[in-house]
């Protein structure tokens, strides 16, 4: 079995490289250290087109559909009707 811990190590790794972030522990701890180096907003907006793509492509894969019906259901529960 993988080591989950170490998967999601190299995911934000790369996350953080990707967008010229440096990791949590090599910044120093100042007073404005709340301040986000990256935009959250931005980031949120890719990641939320990429998996509309996901998701709405006629062509996926079954178990890719599967996925999507069920990020859907769990939407509509959220969701007021």
């Amino acid at each position: 079995m993988p080591n989950n811990d170490d998967y999601l190590s190299r995911q934000l790794s790369a996350v953080n490289n990707a967008f010229g972030v440096r990791a949590v522990e090599d910044q120093p701890v100042t007073e404005q250290s709340h301040v986000d180096n990256i935009n959250w907003k931005a980031l949120y907006k890719v990641l939320e087109s990429e998996v509309e793509s996901i998701i709405l492509d006629p062509n996926a894969p079954r178990y890719v559909s599967e996925w999507g019906q069920r990020v859907m259901a769990k939407l509509r529960e959220k969701l007021p009707r």
